[in-house]
């Protein structure tokens, strides 16, 4: 019933401000993971740790991305894309080039489905290099479309005998087609791995050291975007705020030690959690820590990939009763019945309702891709006026806001502004809100869109 999610409906992200869709500061644990897609440039993510205790010392790079993201040409009875990745180090300053190497190949694929997938490809390299500091920098280039986009991060190689523990790996084991770990480069994986693996390097452990990792369900808001004409939500609540980095977990899903015996690799095997978001932490005392703050998202994220997850997505339109009757099947395959007579009674005619529904769900999976911080994207402001008022116009950008601006023929007023919340600290650049600037006078707008929606006008 649907189709995938199109690579280039909306360039929205070219006066995206670069906090939203770019890196973390060059030494944060999240450097080089980008926190949303961007429509003018390919996701990627990238990421680096020391190799100190082995022979030659040096540095693992990884460089992961989603193949949806690229741009895919006809290729005879299938489609094409090709990409080069490089991969430059220079020294911590920027200023002297100590490797670079660059990778091109092709992704090819039969069918137009097998272009949309969002499980990340690896690249991964390991570079001998003393101990210092380092600049590394990747750039990944869309050959069909030329264009690229590039992520930076700066990480130690210390000595050998300096005492230090090394940025956290963490790596998920896939069921299908084969069980083997692979890295998680970004800042989200999809339910549904079997194994979870953090691992981290100690140079120069002391005697009877021990290695302690915690897995951390953080609190955050899971709720569906309020009409705009509600009151917004308090700037200091955790709806306001989205998640809550600084304050107490939701729970302590993992904790477990084990000896340090000498420098070298340390590693994990944690239970795979559920939806959620998290931090990993793994520290040895008396030497250090190191954490990373990291989201499981739905089944198929970020498309829809059950029943309940499409009617979920019915939050704006459906009325609160129409709701509940239609969760209120016992088994999917009622509320399934009961979603699709949902639409037939709104829209009686077949080709009305489908491009209706098509649409719909085109938007929500649209605002995944592009909205989804701590919650996923259908849900949050933005996402909800995407959804239902389509892409705007254009759009305005400082570091406090969003301003999006609609023409005079699209059923909405002129301007919706999204506030960068601020003050209350802990933000982290791939899980903060953009919170909605609420007015009463959007009550008769929202009010006359629902019903085009419902009644099938609205396309």
């Amino acid at each position: 019933m649907l189709t995938r999610v199109a690579s280039v409906l909306w360039l929205l992200s070219a006066v995206l401000w670069a906090a939203c869709s770019g890196p973390s500061t060059l030494d944060a644990p999240d450097a080089g993971r980008s926190a949303t897609y961007a429509a003018d440039e390919p996701a990627f993510d990238l990421d680096a740790r020391a190799l100190a205790t082995e022979a030659p010392a040096g540095l693992e790079v990884v460089v992961g991305f989603p193949p949806a993201t690229l741009v895919y040409t006809q290729e005879g009875i299938g489609f094409r894309a090709r990409y080069a990745i490089t991969v430059e180090v220079l020294d911590a300053e920027g200023r002297t080039r100590l490797h670079t190497r660059t990778r091109a190949d092709t992704l090819r694929s039969l069918l137009y489905e097998g272009t949309g997938s969002y499980r990340s490809l690896v690249y991964e390299e390991r570079l001998p290099l003393p101990p210092g500091r380092y600049l590394v920098t990747a750039v990944l280039t869309d050959e069909e479309a030329g264009r690229s986009a590039t992520r930076r991060l700066r990480v130690d190689v210390p000595a050998p005998d300096v005492p230090a523990v090394g940025r956290l790996r963490l790596d998920v084991r896939r069921p299908e087609p084969v069980p083997l770990f692979e890295p998680l480069v970004s800042l989200w994986v999809p339910a549904g791995f079997t194994g979870l693996h953090a691992s981290v390097e100690v140079t120069a452990p002391p005697l009877d050291a021990q290695a302690v990792v915690r897995l951390l369900r953080l609190r955050r808001d899971t709720t569906f975007a309020r009409p705009p004409f509600w009151l917004a939500p308090a700037a200091g609540s955790l709806e306001g705020r989205g998640v809550d980095l600084d304050g107490p977990p939701e729970d302590t899903v993992f904790v477990a030690t084990q000896p340090v015996a000498a420098a070298g690799e340390v590693g994990f095997d944690v239970p795979p959690p559920g939806e959620g978001i998290y931090r990993a932490e793994v520290e040895v005392p008396g030497i250090g820590a190191t954490r990373r703050v990291f989201a499981v998202r739905s089944p198929g994220f970020p498309y829809l990939a059950t029943v309940d997850a499409l009617i979920d997505a019915l939050a704006y339109l459906a009325t609160p009763r129409e709701l509940a009757f239609i969760r209120e099947g016992a088994t999917p395959e009622e509320r399934r019945r009961r979603f699709d007579a949902f639409w037939g009674a709104l829209l009686g005619e077949r080709r009305t309702a489908s491009r209706v529904v098509r649409t719909w769900y085109e938007r929500v999976e649209e605002a995944n891709v592009r909205f989804t911080s701590h919650k996923d994207g259908w849900r949050t402001d933005r996402g909800m006026i995407y959804v239902v008022f389509g892409p705007p116009v254009y759009v305005e950008t400082t570091p406090l806001q969003e301003t999006w601006h609609y023409g005079a023929s699209q059923e909405a007023l002129s301007t919706f502004v999204f506030e960068r919340p601020t003050g209350y600290g802990g933000s982290h650049p791939g899980f903060e809100p953009f919170v909605l600037q609420r007015s009463a006078a959007y009550e008769p707008v929202w009010r006359r869109i629902l019903q085009r929606w419902r009644d099938g006008s609205v396309l």
